[in-house]
């Protein structure tokens, strides 16, 4: 047996919540005059349990022997029933219940049981009946007005008495000929005592307050939910303390994964997933209403915008009402579900825009996207699909650089990363980093050259002012030395915004402490520790380093001066024996200088024989490799290869060699070390790594593009781990 009908007070004397009600209900169940009675308050607050009680103490014990019946309606040529309990002193039914039809069974059965007279009045103390409806806040208009006209009529043989959650849905009539009395909610420290009578009364009942209070905080002032789930973590766990898992209704915890598809999936897929949902709860006899308030109350603890809350509480307001009005309530919460996926989209635009400034992302043909608002606008989906998936904490890399670059709507006032709650980390060149430090986090400034030229600026004065776009006020800055101009701008823009300016400068002593190679590779390990310094508040000797090991540290060289770098670290590390053949694998933006970038490369490889190998820089890693029949080489690759030709002329070795796809390179190269085409590759194995039968061992040069370097390690098997890149 439910312990909620167990132990169910039966006598007002037996009551012990708010006792001023209990005094009045008293008193009016001893006054002759006995009027209309409306009964408000939130579930689960005992207002049918005080109404039992009144009757109890008007009419007797024999107040609580009730039967079950149907009463037939007839409305236009169909005939139907409506579930009611009686006992000889009242009777008790929802009118709700029969939706439309609620006018129907007010017209015809309340007047039916209304009209009846006692038969054993004169014998009675009491000479009326009483009818207790419930929910008649869910009453519609029509059904209250008939109500409103029977109250008047047979108010000499019954007394009707209302109970609702609210007044609001009343109409100013029925609520005037009512005396009101409102059942407030209990309190948790209420609801704690009664659970503790409860377990008093039971054996074997493992709890404690703490367990208790958990049970009470959930119930939301609800007594009748707190003692079902009680009795619910009782049987499954045969205990209710503080480790002891909550027990959810099973509509709650589908209404709760609504809530979440909604929030997290705006799109007409989700709504039709949603609606099985729903037609499984309505069929399971959950009220509309229940399900509506449960969502708004799911959703509002999803969301992080407090516009959207307010917005989707007032829309819920009027969809509510059109539930009680309409006849199938499925279409107005989906309407619902609907109109909150359309706020919740409309803010992640509206954050977007603030995040940009409020300015307008499109050009004034509304055609494209200005300089780096793309970028900043991938960024915030990004961190929306972060959001969704419940990352506490991701690293962000820099992009361009500088006052267009990305990583610019991601700042301590950003009111979006607010709304979004998470933790971050932001680093690579030209970045801002902010991490959880006592400290402010610096801008980070590596050495600047000409780079994307075709958005910064064709001098270096433009690209350093692009560039230094990224210090932030009142925020260290951490650069290296820089060309005169370059650097004239940077300390420009550090007084403008009044941020301290460090310059890291040689010697950088980094031999033997990373594996790192090359002068700009120790330049920007330089760099790294003094960031980490300025955050962490640790001096050089307790900053950690990257370990010593058989491990390469793939670099995409794609600017005229990093290649200029990297060519210098190739003559200074290759180990490759005479005789071993030289490969160039070379792929580029075809708007970078590639045309200087490759006369570095031919100067750094030197005047020996070189296999040139030309890839696109777009990769499409398709699952069938294209053969050179079925689509053409690309033309600016060709054109690479040609200009490779021109600067190796009167220098022994193959012509350049472009190549239609990168997913060609494998069968290429394995021809190379073979020295013959009989060798076939077999795509998705990797190559050999050491000098096998057939195959001999070669020095392969891969640069012009990050892209291609990891494309190339991907169509070879690569895990760049011990190899050469």
């Amino acid at each position: 047996m439910l312990w909620i009908d167990k132990y169910r007070p039966k006598k007002l004397s037996d009551l012990t919540l708010h006792p001023e009600i209990t005094d009045r209900l008293e008193r009016l169940a001893d006054s002759p005059n006995f009027p209309h009675l409306l009964v408000y308050g939130p579930e689960g607050s005992g207002r049918k349990t005080r109404v039992l009680a009144l009757l109890h103490k008007m009419f007797g014990a024999s107040v609580q022997t009730v039967r079950a019946s149907q009463y037939e309606y007839t409305t236009g040529s169909k005939k139907a029933e409506i579930p009611v309990l009686m006992s000889n002193y009242h009777i008790e039914l929802t009118p709700a219940d029969a939706g439309n039809d609620d006018r129907v069974v007010v017209q015809q059965i309340i007047k039916e049981i209304a009209s009846t007279i006692p038969v054993n009045q004169k014998k009675e103390a009491r000479s009326f009946k009483v009818v207790v409806l419930n929910d008649v806040d869910r009453l519609s208009q029509l059904a209250q007005q008939a109500l409103r006209r029977t109250m008047e009529r047979y108010a000499s043989s019954c007394r009707i008495v209302f109970v609702a959650n609210s007044t609001s849905r009343l109409i100013l009539p029925l609520r005037s000929r009512c005396l009101p009395v409102r059942v407030p909610a209990p309190s948790e420290e209420d609801i704690v005592q009664c659970m503790n009578r409860v377990a008093d009364k039971e054996l074997n009942i493992d709890c404690d307050d703490e367990g208790l209070a958990r049970v009470a905080a959930q119930s939301r002032g609800d007594l009748r939910r707190a003692l079902l789930v009680m009795q619910a973590m009782v049987t499954q766990f045969q205990q209710v303390n503080a480790s002891t898992p909550l027990v959810a209704a099973e509509y709650e915890l589908i209404l709760r994964d609504i809530a979440a598809t909604v929030v997290k999936k705006q799109e007409p897929s989700a709504l039709v997933g949603i609606r099985s949902h729903l037609y499984t709860l309505l069929g399971a006899l959950i009220t509309p209403t229940t399900i509506l308030e449960t969502l708004v109350r799911e959703i509002a603890l999803l969301l992080r915008n407090d516009v959207v809350k307010m917005e989707m509480t007032f829309s819920a307001t009027t969809y509510s009402s059109r539930i009680n009005q309409g006849s199938m309530p499925i279409v107005h919460i989906e309407a619902f579900l609907a109109r909150t996926m359309m706020l919740i989209a409309q803010s992640v635009w509206d954050d977007t825009l603030s995040v940009l400034g409020g300015s307008n992302p499109y050009t004034s043909d509304g055609q494209e996207l200005s300089v780096g608002v793309f970028f900043r606008l991938v960024t915030l989906a990004c961190m929306r699909a972060f959001r969704d998936e419940d990352c506490t904490a991701w690293v962000l890399e820099t992009g361009i650089g500088g006052q267009y670059d990305h990583t610019n709507v991601v700042t301590p006032t950003a009111s979006c990363i607010t709304r979004l709650g998470m933790s971050f980390l932001i680093i690579d060149h030209t970045a801002t980093v902010y991490m959880h430090t006592p400290t402010p986090s610096p801008s980070c400034i590596t050495r600047l050259g000409m780079d994307h030229e075709h958005l910064l600026g064709s001098d270096i004065v433009s690209i350093a002012q692009a560039k230094a776009g990224i210090i932030k006020r009142e925020r260290p800055c951490v650069t290296l030395p820089q060309h005169p101009l370059a650097m004239r701008e940077i300390r420009d823009k550090a007084k403008r915004v009044h941020a301290p300016l460090s310059v890291v400068v040689p010697p950088y002593d980094m031999e033997g402490d990373t594996p790192l190679q090359g002068v700009y590779q120790r330049e920007n390990a330089a760099l790294s520790r003094e960031v980490y310094r300025q955050m962490s508040g640790c001096d050089h000797d307790g900053i950690p380093l990257l370990a010593e090991g058989d491990v390469s540290w793939p670099d995409g060289a794609h600017t005229v001066d990093s290649v200029q770098s990297a060519m210098v670290w190739v003559r200074h590390s290759s180990r490759a024996p005479s005789g071993v053949p030289q490969v160039l694998v070379f792929g580029s933006d075809r708007r970078r200088n590639w045309r200087e970038m490759l006369r570095h490369i031919s100067e750094g490889m030197g005047p020996g024989p070189v296999h040139a190998l030309f890839v696109p820089r777009s990769m499409s890693f398709q699952s069938t490799t294209p053969s050179p029949s079925q689509s053409g080489v690309d033309s600016g690759t060709q054109e690479m290869a040609r200009y490779w030709d021109t600067l190796r002329e009167g220098q022994e070795g193959e012509r350049g060699e472009a190549l239609v796809c990168v997913e060609h390179l494998p069968q290429r190269l394995l021809e190379i070390a073979s020295d013959s085409e009989a060798m076939p590759y077999v795509p998705g194995t990797a190559l050999p790594t050491h000098p096998t039968e057939g195959v001999r061992d070669m020095d392969v040069v891969c640069t012009g593009s990050l892209y291609l370097v990891g494309g190339v390690g991907r169509v070879l098997g690569v895990d760049m781990q011990g190899r050469r890149f």
